[in-house]
């Protein structure tokens, strides 16, 4: 056989294999003896399955051809001869000795034939010498295959044999699809939608059904001899019925009728009542929305048959609704569709009724609607309903009886823009159109009059009657260029017609004269049109006038049976009598429909630019109030939440961020080059240039010289100026064609090839091809309209480039052949960037739509698509691009937003880990480092970012001054620690740590970058010395003694998670969410404070080791501080203190202010830890998996683990007068533990308001009274006080307002509960009674996330807020009482049993 023989047997194998024709593909290997299969082989000699292994060996080898094939057949033959003699079956091992033996009786083997004969005379063959460790049958056998093995590897006519060449999956399907595309481009008439029925006869494109109408009967149709291109590859959105002989030819809808659906597939029953409008999905294209006589909505998928939805009509804000409105509803409440609609991108639809009403939902895939907008529209019935998205606003149009098309609603916020009048009866239709960007619509009146309207308030534009003046609809088809009307009039005459600029063009013939309804049309495949009328659906080609075709649905249609077109026209939902509707299909979509599972994607991963709004841009109530002083309601029920779920819990981890000086140089520009901005950068493959792309279409390299004392290698470095390069003797640059438009404003792209030699760019004109060996362009290509938006070259083939272009569509394009081989579809908005993996085959796209689609490359079409998860679930209102770059391993990717960073898994699209600033600087560009481990991201204040990849975790800000900000942004491809940014001024800028050598590392805080990480408050970036300390009382000076300065790990701004005051009485200890513990102790002051305690008369002093700024500093979670939860406690005597912050627990001697020990690392992690009060060597840890360890710290073991709760552990407490823990969880669930077996006792779960369990988990505190028999529970429900042996509720309080309760305690007397709530306020309760007393009216803009009341003052409490801040609060008169002002005073948020007598207390803080 030839060569290419040789390699089709393969492809052969290889889809044999594929398809689970083992056997075929063993007879193959046997015949052919190209490949010897050596697994099947062994399975065949480890089964003892002799003959069939022989057998196959016998088409590789003779047991003549070489000594190894010898050794191969004797050492087969000679152990089922052992194996028939270990069986006692002599009579079948004499038959093998004498048959199959025989030929080795002469020869080398001669002596052994001799000796196998000896053995059929022993009882036991292990009686001879040779097989005394003869073991059992499977272990010989596998000895035997070790030993056939070694020999057939060494037997030289197996070379070549033993492996299967490598092959790209489904290869003979793949060419068979190149063949059936190269036929395609022959073809004289070629479709744009090919299909083929048969491989066994060439395909032909037959010419169209006009075409062939106007041939003579004799033409014979010759096929042209276009240039095949063997790479071509349909691009398709729709699932194939066999790749062998439809892959390339997937798309069902050929634009000849006997493609039209005229088949009925499914039947739908709505039962109860009468469908009368219908519309499909247009994205989901088997998703059918139903509208009734009774007024329900219905949304089927016709495929699976299945009712995703079943809604009844309501008002959802009657109090909303006009006087009319409600007269009219209430005098008769039924009420019918009149129309159902789905917006252009399928996230809303539209139902007008029959009274007053229209309604707006929003669609989340699914089952998943949502109310979105009601519209209190029209006086009497809404007739018709509409979208229309001029100037990029969606905006919603009704019609109805009041003889206006009455309001044209901002779809969004429901606003009415425009009023239309000028129809002398009920306003019957609308039809919204764009033409050469003019944005317009016509209506028709019952009365057959046809007016055009622009979006303005000046009124028709045209007035014209349709034909026999009845109720019309008009339709364009989907490419604008046709105008259709059809309308029936009072005599029952139809005329079906095109238009052609206001005058009719085309009547169409066909239709009954006498009908008794309005005869309905609809258009499909910008081709056909459609009709029902008489019992029947009418298709007619739009250029003939003549009937085409019909279809009674196989009969039961009405006289004028409504119907409707999915968007791709191979489905037709037809209402039939007995509330059925018949669902007809073309024959593929009748095969499609056999197939398992549904081929559309999820309508919720189909956003648009509008939808996305919805959730930025609800209606406010003064937009609601301004729409009912004109007389017209537009309702939010709901606010349409888009956040879904995310892929896991998203981490935002942040490190201490720093400013790094480093090293940079600016890349010098000659002044005959003007360059205002970098759009595009990226290093030579080398390492040795760089090369940029200016927003004017100019091209610059810098080049490295070589052999210099600091640059040897002649990389890229800071510390050597490049040349800006060009060819010897000229000053020529390379120049991209660029728009007609200001070039600034074009979107500009390159791509660099693997070696350097090529590159392919654009900037808003045609793209260029240039060598940049020879400096000169060789081809342009794709003019525009659409504009490419990025391009890459295909990494296996650098003749063949992606371009994302301006109209959302992906081109993959064939540079030698100058051929487009597909076309991929997907986004909703431009595309930004692609890049390809060559470890999984896919191309990742990403657009403006905040979309990243995954394509197939083997048959060019999508897998997968998925939204970035915007923070806090929001969208934003104006697009922005989305950028992509693989990980170095291929398998992840890097994602960008203005909005965030996100790492995500390339085959699912997972999320893995997602950064987003809180303040409102954007992102504008970020990349991988050449090794992944690091992510540069550049903000468009100037500053850039170094995080830490493998977490997200910020590292360092690098801390330039620039007046302009990074616009792209490349990371050198040798060297991890370098970066070049080009700049909005035109400046290219590379970056390296000081030493060359050294990393991204950090330097003192006080110079951090004013960009913090995503939990940092802009407003307190740095703590100032003052800031540092507690804060003073308003009307003192600050002390005149400065604190020593903080070190940089506390310098940021972090939330108090933890308070506590030290049992004498004189000083405070917290700890900050970033593990960082501080502590104030109160000078002693003659006048204002002779005992040194706690007071809000004297500023504490931050307290540290002499001749040291050491503080103490938990072991931090690899999640970051933010994600973790921290907790400590304080011994009986002040000297010990235990604590962690997510990772390892560590215990601090405060006396020597050093760790002494770390125990206990994750995961689980650590949530509460208090000291056992009998002996301060056992403590108690809660840990989040809601298990409760019982520790000994000196012994370094657990000597006890307790089991009961569901949920993360939150509290602990120990009574030493019961002699019991008491702890609380996540899950409310409330627990007593019996102390001296660690068992245990009882456990209740904690009653929620109105009798319902609360649905999210929260936190539950809890803390002993005075007499450690009672116990109160702060959780943010409720607070509660508890008997602690019964666990008896003594008594609650809850709040009847929504703010949450964040933290409670006891006062040390135990007389008075102090809690705070999630608004910044506290209460003061008395404890008897849980009975409130004052509001402490301290103003404070972030809330109190921990509390702690003094030991000795019963009076006195401090609180830790969210904002990193401590506040001593007592009463006004050091000595006084928390009293009681007038009842005018309370704070808004009421308690249950709020006295009338209660009053605001003015603190000192």
């Amino acid at each position: 056989m030839s060569s290419h023989s040789r390699e089709l047997v393969f492809l052969i194998l290889q889809y044999l294999n594929e398809e689970g024709l083992k056997q075929s593909a063993r007879m193959l290997e046997h015949e052919s003896g190209y490949y010897f299969h050596m697994n099947f082989f062994e399975e065949m000699v480890l089964a003892g399955n002799w003959e069939e292994a022989e057998k196959y060996l016998s088409g590789f080898t003779k047991v003549e051809d070489n000594r190894h094939s010898t050794k191969i057949y004797f050492d087969m033959r000679k152990q089922n001869f052992l194996e028939a003699l270990d069986s006692n079956d002599n009579e079948k091992a004499l038959n093998i000795l004498s048959k199959d033996l025989s030929v080795f009786a002469t020869g080398i083997t001669g002596e052994l034939f001799n000796e196998m004969t000896q053995l059929l005379t022993l009882v036991d063959i292990r009686q001879h010498e040779s097989l005394a460790d003869y073991g059992d049958t499977n272990s010989a056998r596998r000895n035997t295959m070790i030993e056939l093995k070694r020999v057939i590897e060494a037997n030289p006519i197996f070379h070549g044999k033993l492996n299967f060449p490598t092959m790209n999956g489904n290869r003979l399907r793949r060419l068979i699809n190149q063949s059936l595309n190269w036929q395609h481009l022959c073809c004289t008439y070629p479709h744009p939608i090919p299909y083929t029925n048969t491989l066994f006869e060439d395909h032909v494109c037959h010419p169209p059904v006009y075409h062939s109408l106007a041939q003579s009967t004799n033409s014979n149709a010759v096929s042209s001899q276009a240039s095949p291109d063997p790479t071509f590859a349909a691009s398709t959105s729709y699932p194939v019925l066999d790749e062998a002989t439809s892959a390339a030819f997937s798309y069902p809808g050929l634009n000849r009728p006997d493609s039209l659906p005229k088949t009925v597939s499914r039947i739908l029953n709505e039962e109860s009542s009468s469908p009368v409008s219908m519309d499909f999905h247009p994205v989901m294209h088997t998703l059918l929305l139903v509208g009734t006589n009774t007024g329900d909505i219905r949304l089927w998928d016709v495929f699976s048959g299945l009712k995703f939805l079943s809604r009844n009509f309501k008002v959802w804000d009657m109090g909303r609704c006009s006087i009319l409105s409600k007269r009219a509803l209430v005098k008769d409440p039924l009420v019918s569709v009149k129309r159902v609609i789905w917006s252009p991108d399928g996230c809303l639809f539209g139902v007008a009724y029959s009274k007053h009403i229209a309604q707006l939902y929003s669609y989340h895939g699914g089952s998943d609607v949502r109310p979105h907008l009601e519209i209190d529209a029209h006086l009497g019935a809404v007739n018709d309903l509409a979208f229309s998205y001029p100037h990029e606003q969606l905006l919603v149009l009704t019609c109805g009886d009041d003889m206006t098309i009455k309001v044209v609603w901002d779809s969004v916020t429901g606003v009415r823009m425009y009023t239309f009048e000028g129809h002398n009866g009920p306003v019957y239709s609308l039809c919204p159109q764009s033409k050469w960007q003019n944005h317009f619509f016509f209506s028709t009146s019952v009365e057959g009059k046809i007016k055009a309207w622009i979006y303005d308030d000046n009124g028709e534009r045209l007035d014209y009657s349709a034909p026999g003046c009845g109720r019309t609809r008009m339709a364009y088809t989907t490419d604008c260029q046709r105008l259709f009307s059809c309308g029936t009039s009072r005599k029952g005459e139809t005329f079906l017609v095109e238009w052609d600029e206001g005058s009719i063009k085309n009547v169409y013939q066909g239709l009954r004269n006498n009908s008794q309804g309005v005869v309905q049309f609809g258009i499909t495949k910008n081709q056909f049109l459609a009709a029902g009328d008489d019992h029947a659906i009418k298709f007619w080609d739009m250029d003939k006038v003549e009937l085409l075709t019909t279809t009674d649905a196989d009969g039961d249609l009405p006289e004028n049976p409504h119907f409707c077109f999915n968007k791709m026209g191979t489905l037709l939902a037809v209402i039939a009598n007995g509330n059925k509707i018949k669902i007809l299909a073309t024959d593929i979509d009748l095969q499609l429909m056999t197939l398992p599972g549904s081929y559309y994607t999820d309508a919720a991963r189909v956003l648009s630019n509008n939808f996305r709004m919805l959730a930025l841009n609800p209606s406010t109530s003064a937009v609601a109030d301004a729409a009912v002083a004109e007389g017209d309601v537009a309702l939010v029920e709901e606010k349409p939440d888009i956040s879904g779920e995310a892929d896991d819990e998203f981490r935002s981890s942040v490190g201490n961020p720093v400013i790094i000086r480093p090293r940079i140089l600016p890349l010098p520009l000659p002044s005959y080059v003007n360059v205002k901005k970098i759009s595009r950068l990226v290093y030579y493959t080398a390492g040795n240039a760089i090369l940029a792309l200016g927003s004017n279409g100019v091209h610059l390299r810098w080049k490295w010289p070589k052999g210099d004392d600091l640059n040897q290698c002649g990389q890229a470095t800071a510390k050597v100026t490049p040349h800006l390069w060009q060819p010897k003797n000229s000053l020529q640059l390379l120049i991209n064609d660029v728009s007609d438009n200001n070039p600034e404003a074009s979107v500009s792209c390159f791509a660099l090839s693997k070696n350097n030699s090529y590159l392919v760019s654009a900037s808003g004109g045609m793209i260029t091809l240039f060598n940049l060996i020879t400096y000169k362009a060789m081809t342009n290509f794709l003019p525009p309209a659409p504009m490419a938006t990025c391009v890459a070259f295909y990494p296996r083939n650098n003749n063949i480039i992606a371009i994302g272009m301006d109209d959302s569509t992906i081109l993959i394009y064939n540079v030698p052949l100058a051929q487009v081989i597909a076309n991929l579809k997907g986004h909703c908005k431009k595309v930004t960037d692609l890049a390809f993996s060559s470890a999984l085959n896919k191309l990742i796209s990403s657009g403006a739509d905040a979309q990243i689609s995954l394509w197939n490359l083997e048959r060019w079409e999508k897998q997968k698509c998925k939204f970035l998860q915007m923070p806090d679930g929001k969208i934003p209102a104006v697009w922005s691009d989305t950028y992509i770059q693989f990980h170095q391993d291929e398998t992840r990717f890097l994602a960008i937003h203005e909005t965030l960073l996100a790492i995500h898994e390339a085959k699912e699209l997972k999320c893995l880990l997602q950064w987003t600033p809180v303040v409102p600087v954007k992102i504008s560009q970020a990349t991988f480092s050449c090794d992944s481990q690091m992510v540069y991201a550049g903000f468009v204040d100037g500053t850039i970012f170094v995080f830490d990849a493998s977490k997200l975790e910020l590292k360092c800000t690098v801390g330039c001054s620039i007046d302009a900000y990074p616009n792209a942004i490349a990371s050198h491809p040798q060297k991890p620690t370098q970066f070049a940014v080009g700049q909005t001024d035109g400046t290219v800028i590379v970056f390296e740590p000081e030493d060359p050598e050294g990393e991204w590392f950090v330097l003192p805080q006080d110079n951090i970058s004013p960009l913090q990480p995503p939990s940092l408050p802009e407003s307190s970036l740095v703590l100032q010395t003052d800031d540092v300390s507690v804060l003073q009382p308003p009307n003192l000076p600050e002390s005149s003694e400065q604190p020593p300065s903080l070190p940089e790990s506390s310098m940021l701004t972090k939330p108090i998670l933890e308070l506590i005051y030290y049992n004498s009485g004189d000083g405070i200890l917290v700890l900050r969410s970033n593990g960082v513990h501080l502590r104030w102790k109160f000078p002693t002051d003659d006048d204002l404070n002779q005992s040194g305690q706690a007071t809000t008369m004297v500023t504490p002093q931050l307290w540290q080791p002499k001749n040291s700024l050491q503080l103490l500093i938990n072991d931090i979670s690899d999640n970051g501080p933010e994600a973790s939860v921290s907790c400590f406690s304080l011994s009986n005597n002040d000297s010990y203190l235990i604590s962690v912050s997510g990772k390892m627990i560590t215990l601090f001697n405060l006396i020597t202010y050093k760790a002494v020990t770390n125990f206990l690392p994750p995961a689980p992690s650590a949530t509460c830890i208090p000291f056992y009060p009998e002996d301060n060597n056992i403590i108690a840890v809660g840990m989040d998996d809601s298990t409760i360890l019982i520790y000994n710290v000196p012994l370094a073991e657990v000597i006890a683990k307790l089991k009961g709760h569901t949920e993360g552990v939150t509290s602990l407490a120990f009574s030493t007068a019961l002699n019991i823990l008491v702890s609380s969880g996540a899950d409310t669930q409330i627990s007593v533990w019996k102390v001296d077996k660690w068992e245990k006792q009882k456990c209740k779960f904690l009653k929620m308001p109105d009798e319902k369990m609360q649905v999210v988990l929260s936190a539950t505190y809890i803390q002993f009274h005075q007499d450690q028999t009672r116990f109160l529970v702060a959780h943010e429900t409720q607070l509660a006080i508890f008997e602690a042996r019964e666990l008896k509720c003594l008594l609650r309080w809850t709040p009847v307002g929504s703010v949450s309760i964040s933290q409670a305690t006891f006062s040390c007397d135990s007389q008075m509960v102090y809690a705070g709530f999630m608004d910044g306020t506290i209460f003061v309760f008395d404890a008897s009674k849980l009975e409130l007393k004052c509001t402490v009216g301290c103003v404070i803009e972030a809330y109190l996330n921990a509390i702690a009341s003094h030991p000795q003052k019963p009076t006195q409490f401090a609180v830790g807020l969210t904002d990193s801040t401590v506040i001593v609060i007592e009463p006004e008169e050091p000595e006084g009482e928390w009293f009681v002002l007038p009842p005018d005073d309370i704070s808004p948020l009421q308690p249950t049993s709020l006295p009338e007598s209660s009053e605001l207390t003015k603190p000192n803080a």
